[in-house]
C-alpha cells in the first residue's frame, strides 16, 4: 500500500518487542518527510527501525529548534497537552517506522501488563532523553556543549562493528539541537579531532579516542588554553607538517 502523504507502507505485521498482540505498519520515509505534523491528533505512536528522525518545535518568531533526534529503538509520538507545539520529519533518506495506532496500543496496555510495563519503560526513557539534553545545554563552553553530546550519541549511536559513533544528523542538525551556531559546532569538532579526543572516519562517523577528555576537559571558557590540550593540538600541527613534507 502507498500512503501519500507519509510514505511507502513497506510491510504490515507484529512488534514482537511490544507482543504479539499490538499491530503496527512498517513505513519508509524520504529524508526531509514529514513524519508528525503540528496539527496532528496524536493518533499514532512510533518507533525508530532503521535511520533516524529529529523532533522540533517552531518558536515564536518563526525559527526551528530541534528537541530530540529518534534513533533506532526509540519511540515518540506520545500524546500531551502541547502536542500541537511539535513535529517530527526523517533525518536520512530510508528511514524506516513502525507506526501503532494508539488507541489498540493503550486497550493493549489495559489488557496486558507486560505491555503496560514496557510502555512506562519507553516513557521514562524519552524523560532520560529530555533530562540529558537540559545537562548539556547547561554545558558552559560551545566545545564542552559539542563533547557532550558526542558522548550521548555513542551510548545510543554506537557501531560495534567497526567501532564507530554513527551521527546521522547534519552539522546545521546538531547547531540546531545545541543552539549554538554551525560556524561553532564545525569549530569545536574540529579542536576535539586535533587535540586527539575523536577521529572521524567519515563526515557522519567517527571514534571517541579519549572519553574523559570529553567529559571533563572543556568544562571552563579557558580550557583550551589547558596545557595538555595545547600540547595535542601542537602535536597535531606538527604531525601535519612532517605530512606535508
Amino acid at each position: 500500500m502507498l500512503n501519500n502523504r507519509t510514505g511507502q507502507e513497506i510491510s504490515i505485521g507484529s512488534k514482537r518487542e511490544l507482543g504479539p498482540d499490538v499491530q503496527s505498519a512498517q513505513i519508509s520515509y524520504r529524508r526531509g518527510q514529514e513524519v508528525i505534523g503540528h496539527v496532528e491528533s496524536g493518533d499514532y505512536w512510533y518507533c525508530v527501525l532503521k535511520g533516524a528522525v529529529r523532533e522540533y518545535a517552531i518558536l515564536a518568531e518563526g525559527r526551528r529548534r530541534i528537541v530530540d533526534f529518534l534513533l533506532p529503538g526509540d519511540f515518540f509520538g506520545f500524546p500531551t497537552s502541547h502536542r500541537n507545539f511539535f513535529a517530527a520529519d526523517a533525518v536520512s533518506e530510508g528511514t524506516v517506522l513502525a507506526r501503532y495506532p494508539r488507541r489498540s496500543l493503550e486497550q493493549a496496555a489495559d489488557a496486558n501488563p507486560q505491555i503496560s510495563t514496557q510502555l512506562r519503560e519507553i516513557a521514562f526513557e524519552a524523560l532520560w532523553r529530555s533530562q540529558v539534553r537540559l545537562l548539556i545545554l547547561g554545558r558552559v563552553t560551545a566545545n564542552a556543549k559539542v563533547s557532550s553530546f558526542l558522548i550521548e550519541m555513542a551510548e545510543r549511536s554506537f557501531d560495534a562493528r567497526d567501532q564507530t559513533v554513527l551521527l546521522p544528523m547534519s552539522r546545521y542538525d546538531i547547531a540546531d539541537y545545541l543552539a549554538i551556531s554551525v560556524e561553532t559546532v564545525s569549530r569545536a569538532l574540529t579542536v576535539l579531532d586535533q587535540c586527539g579526543a575523536i577521529r572521524f572516519a567519515d563526515r557522519h562517523r567517527l571514534q571517541i579516542l579519549d572519553s574523559e577528555l570529553l567529559e571533563t576537559g572543556f568544562d571552563h571558557p579557558g580550557a583550551v588554553n589547558e596545557p595538555l590540550i595545547q600540547r595535542r593540538l601542537q602535536q597535531t600541527r606538527e604531525k601535519k607538517i612532517v605530512t606535508s613534507r
